[in-house]
């Protein structure tokens, strides 16, 4: 894919940074892309089988899979900075996102970006386009990704028919939310170097429950300039902010992967408590 620009910038700085960020984005995605063999096979899996199921924990009954069997099998490849909410709002569907990494950010007038959320296997996207006035939000891949798009109205429809599945998934929906608080807990009161190791360690913990991490660490497909922009930093403070905790021998995040030195003793030091993401009712 060649590189088009995604809107008028005022500054050439700040097209020549969306220019570098593109290209580094296109070698991180195919370091990540190979590590994790994504194929057309990986794709072809029964529903129990999937990103979002894993994340569920094997809550729903398996006689209500046959329900939603055929997700597993229906949906597509995007490729990296395709606005998936637009496509959302276009035909007020959702998507369950199966494979790859989207970002949600919002441009300001200025050319600065913000992103509000990144969504991993498992997550569902195009809710927040769908009930909400969000049209200058884009949830945007930033590796290729595939997933399945649904018409909000029929998966609805066949939610009322098995309460189980739409209590689990509302609750999958919902989950995401409380990851809002804590990032701003980071973004206002924790200092640079907790901020970067809490947010890496809630991502390694979200990749747990779909399977794609271990205690040692996860392929991570952001670049600084992703983690400056999610975390309110300069790609220069992340850079040195990832050396100092490299050096204090937390962790190290290079070329794509994320490797944790001492997971135990980087909870305590950016004082990462994983109960904010876990169910209390079940």
């Amino acid at each position: 894919m060649d590189w088009q620009p995604t809107k008028h910038y005022a500054t050439s700085t700040q097209l020549l940074r969306e220019y570098l960020t593109f290209h580094i984005r296109r070698l991180l995605t195919k370091a990540y892309c190979s590590a994790t063999e994504f194929s057309g096979a990986s794709l072809n899996m029964s529903f129990d089988r999937t990103p979002l199921m894993r994340r569920l924990g094997g809550a729903v009954p398996e006689e209500e899979l046959e329900l939603f069997d055929s997700l597993g099998r229906i949906g597509k490849k995007y490729a990296i900075g395709h606005d998936l909410g637009e496509e959302c709002r276009a035909d007020e569907s959702i998507m369950i996102l199966q494979h790859g990494w989207t970002m949600t950010y919002k441009i300001l007038r200025g050319g600065d970006r913000q992103v509000i959320d990144v969504n991993l296997p498992g997550d569902v996207l195009g809710m927040r386009q769908i009930l909400f006035n969000y049209d200058d939000y884009r949830i945007e891949p930033i590796t290729e990704v595939f997933a399945q798009k649904l018409p909000a109205d029929i998966i609805l429809r066949s939610l009322g028919k098995s309460p189980e599945i739409a209590a689990q998934v509302m609750w999958a929906m919902m989950s995401d939310s409380a990851f809002s608080p804590e990032r701003l807990v980071s973004m206002g009161r924790r200092e640079a170097p907790k901020r970067v190791a809490h947010f890496l360690l809630e991502l390694g913990a979200r990749l747990d429950r779909v399977h794609l991490s271990n205690k040692n660490g996860y392929l991570c497909p952001l670049s600084q300039t992703d983690l400056g922009d999610i975390l309110g930093m300069s790609a220069v403070h992340v850079n040195r902010v990832l050396r100092d905790l490299r050096e204090r021998d937390l962790l190290t995040f290079r070329i794509g992967k994320v490797k944790f030195h001492d997971r135990e003793e980087l909870n305590r030091y950016a004082e990462f408590e994983p109960s904010y993401m876990e169910r209390r009712l079940h």
